[in-house]
């Protein structure tokens, strides 16, 4: 959902067609494009996949692309990690674990190689505590 000139949104709508949640996407550049989302089956975990151009002035416009993993806390969806990968390397896929829901396998496709590449990732969500006694 687009949000005047600049503002973009990602809404979430209930069975019913009713808004129910959403968020700003604030971690995106003008010239990327989302191209494709996903949860996981743990429905607290989301990945934005986006396809930008680079216009680097010695080889032209090149392609690159990027996937944006947000997680669900307290109703409110934080950008916890985010993957780049090299100009002419586009994710094609996306896919989470349907048993394990913090695993994630990710099909790069290299332009000009004709050749796919898996990438496989696991999150893991650890919690630290420090005192003030010592």
């Amino acid at each position: 959902q687009r949000k005047g000139r600049k503002g973009r949104n990602i809404v979430f709508l209930e069975q019913n067609g009713l808004q129910h949640g959403g968020f700003k996407l604030e971690h995106r550049l003008d010239h990327e494009e989302v191209v494709a989302m996903d949860f996981n089956s743990e429905s607290d975990l989301f990945a934005l996949t986006l396809l930008g151009k680079d216009k680097d002035k010695a080889s032209g416009s090149q392609l690159y692309s990027k996937v944006q993993f947000y997680h669900r806390n307290n109703y409110h969806w934080y950008l916890k990690y985010e993957i780049c990968y090299d100009n002419g390397t586009i994710i094609s896929q996306v896919n989470f674990d349907e048993v394990k829901g913090y695993e994630v396998s990710i099909a790069l496709n290299h332009v000009g190689l004709n050749e796919q590449e898996w990438r496989n990732y696991r999150f893991v969500w650890d919690t630290s505590t420090a005192s003030d006694d010592g």
